[in-house]
Formats: structure tokens, C-alpha cells, sequence
């Protein structure tokens, strides 16, 4: 009986747990302290009731005592069991205890034991335990779901019980904070400024909800949440200007959050400082740095050093990310390859991881799709062998119905692991990397590269305020040319500053001009044997690589591939202080074999000195020589002579205002 009672006694503890989890959803150290209050409540039943069911043992005098009171019968039965014992023999007279123990038996035959057991308590105790199992049955068949839930919760479990309506999310200043079902979650909010607040919902979606909240010293008040248009389940409301904690419960439905608390904390105040390097290049040309703010300029090549301090507390982390944008290049007529030299690029000098983004510009001007992919940085020394390392990839890649073959290659050799994926590769730190596209099937509008860089600042000092870039492998280690940038910065309770850290990094350096005539003129007429002499006139402000001249001839009407010709090739740069340069040279076209009607068309091209990183080239606007025979040329003559005589009558004209005619 007493283990009975202690059945029934447990289950209906875990009933009213139950009941107490499905009201409240109670959290995972609420549960705890429950089922550790129902054990309490189980130890002083068991202490109180069933303990002394279990500790008293009645032996057969005791049984036999009960029976007597009950039948009011005199002591024999009593003595008969005591005449049974071993002991009995040395007490008197056997005959006596033997008719003794006769008699008794024979009264006892006539005698119905059951009915002395205790009907009442027996009945109660079956009547409690029926009912308990049946209500248990009850629950489980009328809310299996509950049931099955419960069970799960006891063992910790998050699963919820279903509602009508379910908060899903909650949100606050854009921030996700989850269900907010967990006690004590504290949320830091910027002080002063406003707190939005965003709740996601299921199920039954009822008109609105609301936030009960209380701040500090006032009173209880209730914020609406409204719903947003276009966006089932979606509820949002404003506090304004959080000036102190604030304790808010979310409700939507018939479900509601756990009790949570806006705590007004500063947000960071940071100052960044740049301090970009000046190459050696630029300082041999008598570079100087300027002043700066989050937008500036500087040498190709250079290295950028930063620092980031928190005025008014220790950060958690700072990040900065880069990205630039490059048009790629049309390197056929047709538009159906595409090339970016790495020059000018961050492709130029491996310096950090990067992520890539191709975006190819399809025939009718819309964007056809985007290839993505990585380049990492190969860590470590270079394998020492050179087959471990391929000098190309080509990728294909089909986007609607283009196909497009993206080509990447570098002369210090790429690698590709076998978990990355398709477009993913690692260069060597430094190392140039070329990319093409190719689109065979429709000629391309346009193909646009997107490359994007991070790196974590590191501590510095200060307990946190602190922050520096590291000296390598990062975006800032060597600017290849313009770039975007922004800097985040997070608290503790990532908070970030008020306003964005973001600007943008040019060149300084400017490309190289170079102008080129021939007697002064952009066109002439010469004879197959002529010995043209060019005249230019080059400068940079750093340094000058490398002049060459580019001829292209043109013979029936068709064009002949372009050859080069060098005309500076110093073995050492030529110094921007010895700049400009204005000198003259000549060239032989017999060399060429020319006949009349065929077309010379020149240009110069300057390549200025940037250092390690390859220089910027530049072309001077077109010479274009007529190949003639006498005659022909006799005749340009003349219209010459006619027009610079057309040309001084007009001076004349319009200085005296007399026309004179013609003789």
C-alpha cells in the first residue's frame, strides 16, 4: 500500500508540472528548480506516508492480538501459536497445550479472516489510483502532442509547445536576438536614439501585438506592434529615445517572450589615423606625403599602415575590407574576349586573401550572371617542385545561354586543393595573376571584375582601444591601384560607432605623356625611300620605364599586324628630376618595302617606372605618313601652297578690310 501511494503521489507531481510547463514554457533553469521542488515535495510524502508501511513489520502474535480484538475472543489463539514453539515442551503439561492447539483449530476453521483485513483504506487507495492512471490516459490520448513535447522538455529539451501563434524572431535595431525566451537577456541599444524592434511570427496572426515595458522608476507601459504590409507574420514598433534600462515582454497571439531588458550604453567613439609609405621610386622623384582624411591618394606600390583607437572603451574585434571594381578590356573586335591585365589591379601583387566577383554584361546590355570564386594566398615557401604548381586554369561556366570560359594564369604558378571549389585558387604572396573571359557562342557588352579583401585588425595595447593593421597580407600592403574601403569596429555588446569608416584610396601617381610630329604635323605625304624624322617630347613624375614606337602599316586596304620598335631602353629608369625629355629620331622606311597608296601609321608609347609593380603605359596620338610617288607628292605641295595662301588672305582681310582678288 505504501508503494502504491507513492506511485500515485509522483505522477500527479508530474501533472502539475506539466500543467505549470504548458501555462509558462517555463525555461531550462526553471524546469530545473521545479522538478527539483517536486522531488521535495515526493521526499516528505514518502517521509510523512509511505515510510511507515515500509519500516513496521507485524509477526504472528501481532496478527494474532488484531484478530482477538476484532472477534473479542479470549487469548487461546494467542497461546496456541505459543504452544507451537520450539520452547514450549519445558512449560508444563503436554497434554494441556496439545488439546489447546486442537481447539483453536477447530474454532478457527469456522472463522472468515478477510473480513478483518481494512476494506476502507484498501478501496481508497485502488479508487486513487485508477483515477490517476485514467486521467493520465486521458491527457495523453486528448493532447499527444503535449504529451510528447513534455517528455522531451524534461530532459531539457527546447522543443515549444504549439500555439495558435508562434513567435518565430524577435529583432531589435536590425540586430537578430532570437525567440527572447531565455531569462535575463540583456540588449545594449546606442543611448539617446531610438530602438526598433521587429518580431517574426506563425500560425495565427492576429491583427497586432504589442510590448509591455517599464523603465526605470516609472510606470508600466504598452508599445503596439504593427503589422507590415507585403510581409505575413511580420510586426514592427518603435521605442523612442532610449534614455534608460528598460525591462519589455513581447506578446502576439497567445504567445509571449520571457521578460528581457534594454540596457542605453555609449557606442564607441573611434579615430583612425593612416600613414601611407612613400616607394622608393616616388622618393628618389621627390615625393612628399599631405595631409589626409578618410579619401586620399597615393604611390603606386605603396603600403598603407594603420591605427584605430576607441576613445571611451575596449573593443571586441576591428575589421577592414577593401574592394575595387575593374572594368576588364575587349581584346578582339567583336566583343567575344575579354582581358584584365593585372596591372593596376590587386591582381597585379598577391597580398591578401581575395574573394572575386565577374560580372559578364551580356549582348542586349543586361547582366547575363556573375561568376564567383577565391583566390587564397599560398602561405610558406615555394614548393621547390615546380609540377606541384599549374601555370593555368580554365573554368567553364554557363550562364543562360552563354557559355563563358574564364581563364586565369600567373607566372609564379597556381594551385588548386581538391576540396576548393570550381573559380577558387591559391597564388603565391606577390605573385601577378592574368585573368580572360571568353564567350564564343554571342560577343559581350561588357565584363566587370569585383574584387574584395579583408583582415582583422590585431590589439595593439590600451586594454582593447588600440588597434593596428598588420604589416602583411592584408588590402593596405601594396595598393595596386584605386580601391574602396570600410572599417567596422565592435564593442563587447558589438556596438559599432556612429557613423560609417569608409573612403576611397587613388593613385597619385599620374601616366606618362608623351607627344610626338613630324615638321610639326600630324599627317604628311612621303615617298617610299623617305627618312621621316619624329620629334617628341615625354615626361612622368617619377620616372620613365621604357619608350618604344608602334607601326602599323596598311597596305590595299588592309592592316598588317603592329611592330614594335624601342627608342629609350636605359638600363636603368631614367629619374623623373631629368624629365622632360625632347629629343628627334629617324627611321628608314625603305626597310618596310612601301609602295604608293600604302599607309604608315605611328605612335609612340612611354611606360613609366613604378618600382617593382609594372609600370603605366601611354601612347601618343597617331603620326600618319601617306606613301606617295613624285607626282603625288608635287601635287600635295601645291595644295599646301594654295592653302597657307588662302590663309594669308584672309589675315589680311581681316585686318585691313580690303579684299583682294584673285590674279
Amino acid at each position: 500500500m505504501g508503494l502504491s501511494a507513492l506511485l500515485v503521489a509522483a505522477v500527479w507531481l508530474m501533472l502539475s508540472a506539466f500543467l505549470v510547463d504548458v501555462l509558462f514554457e517555463m525555461t531550462v533553469s526553471q524546469r530545473v528548480v521545479a522538478l527539483l521542488a517536486a522531488g521535495g515535495v515526493l521526499a516528505w510524502f514518502i517521509y510523512r506516508w509511505v515510510r511507515p508501511w515500509l519500516t513496521r513489520h507485524e509477526d504472528e502474535i501481532d496478527v494474532a492480538l488484531l484478530i482477538e480484538r476484532r472477534r473479542s475472543i479470549d487469548s487461546d489463539l494467542v497461546a496456541a501459536l505459543q504452544f507451537e514453539s520450539p520452547e514450549a515442551a519445558s512449560w508444563g503439561s503436554p497434554q494441556l497445550e496439545h488439546a489447546v492447539v486442537r481447539q483453536v483449530a477447530e474454532n478457527t476453521r469456522r472463522l472468515k479472516l478477510v473480513k478483518d483485513l481494512p476494506q476502507r483504506g484498501l478501496r481508497l487507495r485502488l479508487a486513487m489510483s485508477v483515477g490517476t492512471f485514467a486521467a493520465v490516459a486521458l491527457i495523453v490520448l486528448a493532447f499527444p502532442t503535449h504529451a510528447a513535447i513534455f517528455v522531451d522538455r524534461l530532459s531539457m529539451g527546447a522543443t515549444l509547445y504549439p500555439r495558435d501563434t508562434l513567435i518565430r524572431e524577435g529583432a531589435v535595431n536590425g540586430e537578430p536576438k532570437g525567440t527572447l525566451r531565455s531569462p535575463g537577456v540583456e540588449i545594449h541599444c546606442p543611448i539617446g536614439r531610438a530602438v526598433d524592434f521587429r518580431v517574426t511570427c506563425d500560425g495565427k496572426l492576429p491583427p497586432d501585438g504589442k510590448i509591455t515595458y517599464q523603465q526605470e522608476g516609472g510606470d508600466r507601459s504598452v508599445l503596439l506592434l504593427k503589422p507590415v504590409d507585403n510581409e505575413p507574420g511580420v510586426y514592427t514598433g518603435r521605442l523612442e529615445s532610449l534614455v534608460s534600462a528598460v525591462d519589455f515582454r513581447v506578446s502576439v497571439g497567445d504567445d509571449r517572450t520571457q521578460e528581457a531588458r534594454l540596457v542605453a550604453s555609449p557606442r564607441p567613439v573611434v579615430e583612425v589615423v593612416f600613414k601611407p609609405t612613400i616607394p622608393d621610386y616616388a622618393k628618389a622623384a621627390g615625393a612628399k606625403g599631405d595631409d589626409r582624411g578618410f579619401n586620399f591618394s597615393v604611390y603606386k606600390g605603396a603600403r598603407v599602415d594603420l591605427e584605430l583607437r576607441c576613445l571611451n572603451k575596449p573593443l571586441r574585434k576591428a575589421m577592414l575590407t577593401a574592394e575595387s571594381r575593374c572594368p576588364m578590356k575587349r581584346a578582339d573586335e567583336d566583343g567575344h574576349l575579354w582581358v584584365l591585365p593585372a596591372e593596376g589591379t590587386a591582381l597585379s601583387s598577391i597580398s591578401c586573401p581575395l574573394d572575386y566577383e565577374i560580372e559578364v554584361i551580356g549582348p542586349n546590355g543586361k547582366r547575363a550572371g556573375r561568376i564567383k570564386g577565391r583566390i587564397d594566398k599560398i602561405e610558406g615557401p615555394q614548393p621547390a617542385d615546380r609540377s606541384a604548381l599549374a601555370s593555368e586554369f580554365l573554368d567553364d561556366y554557363p550562364l543562360g545561354q552563354l557559355k563563358v570560359r574564364v581563364r586565369v594564369a600567373s607566372p609564379a604558378g597556381l594551385r588548386r586543393e581538391a576540396a576548393q571549389s570550381t573559380g577558387s585558387f591559391a597564388a603565391a604572396a606577390g605573385a601577378n595573376v592574368d585573368l580572360q573571359v571568353r564567350c564564343d557562342e554571342q560577343a559581350l557588352d561588357g565584363v566587370v571584375l569585383v574584387l574584395a579583401g579583408g583582415s582583422a585588425l590585431r590589439q595593439a595595447g590600451e586594454g582593447g582601444r588600440l588597434w593596428t593593421l598588420p604589416a602583411a597580407g592584408t588590402p593596405f600592403t601594396v595598393i595596386a591601384g584605386p580601391l574602396s574601403y570600410r572599417i567596422e569596429a565592435a564593442d563587447e555588446y558589438d556596438m559599432r560607432p556612429a557613423n560609417e569608416i569608409s573612403g576611397k584610396i587613388t593613385l597619385k601617381d599620374a601616366p606618362p605623356v608623351v607627344e610626338a610630329n613630324i615638321a610639326k604635323r600630324d599627317e604628311v605625304y612621303v615617298l617610299p625611300w623617305a627618312k621621316p624624322c619624329i620629334q617628341y617630347w615625354v615626361t612622368d613624375d617619377c620616372g620613365l620605364r621604357h619608350l618604344k614606337m608602334l607601326l602599323e602599316i596598311e597596305r590595299g586596304g588592309v592592316k598588317e599586324r603592329p611592330r614594335s620598335f624601342s627608342i629609350l631602353a636605359p638600363t636603368e629608369p631614367i629619374p623623373g628630376s631629368q624629365l622632360p625629355l625632347t629629343k628627334a629620331f629617324t627611321f628608314d622606311l625603305t626597310d618596310f618595302g612601301l609602295a604608293k597608296g600604302d599607309n604608315v601609321t605611328i605612335r609612340l608609347e612611354a611606360t613609366d617606372y613604378r618600382g617593382r609593380l609594372a609600370g603605366v603605359s601611354k601612347a601618343s596620338k597617331p603620326l600618319t605618313l601617306y606613301v606617295t610617288d613624285r607626282i603625288g607628292l608635287w601635287k600635295q605641295l601645291l595644295k599646301e601652297d594654295e592653302k597657307s595662301e588662302s590663309g594669308i588672305r584672309q589675315i589680311i582681310t581681316r585686318t585691313t578690310g580690303i579684299e583682294r582678288k584673285k590674279q
